[in-house]
């Protein structure tokens, strides 16, 4: 066998566990969302360790495959028919990271607006209002509608 022809073989091998990691990622990140829907934290936590096996694995593939683009035939990788399969996951599982990290944010805004609730619940209640081009200002000043 060849170099390029054994190269070609290590390529199609990488290519094909690429493909195989990038769907177990897609999964356990809608494995994560439902955790995160659930507010399973423990399930959640779970994850994390699996998820960043994941990602060392898809790390020492696309370096491999980088490096045998400095080879002979550049752009043999990017011609393969399961390149276009494992783009295709990865641009999955981007779009569902974002949004479970978009479902973490609001949770977060959640929690933060309501502990602020319950930290300003023992203080006296200051009034907001607007002033006349419409931004949150504080107390009135100067003379009020009720000043006349």
């Amino acid at each position: 066998m060849s170099e390029g022809a054994n190269t070609a073989a290590i390529n199609a091998e990488v290519l094909r566990l690429a493909c195989e990691e990038s769907a177990r990622l897609k999964d356990l990140l809608e494995q994560e969302f439902s955790a995160l829907r659930s507010q399973s934290l423990d399930e959640f936590e779970r994850l994390q360790p699996l998820k960043n096996d994941i990602f060392a694995k898809l790390s020492g593939y696309v370096q491999v495959l980088d490096k045998s683009r400095e080879g002979p035939n550049p752009e043999e990788i990017l011609h393969a028919p399961l390149w276009e399969v494992f783009k295709a996951r990865m641009a999955e599982s981007r779009d569902a990271h974002l949004r479970n990290d978009i479902l973490i944010r609001s949770k977060l805004e959640a929690i933060n607006s309501t502990l602020r609730l319950l930290q300003n619940s023992g203080r006296a209640a200051s009034v907001q209002l607007y002033d006349r081009l419409g931004r949150l200002g504080g107390p009135m000043r100067g003379r009020g509608y009720t000043d006349v």
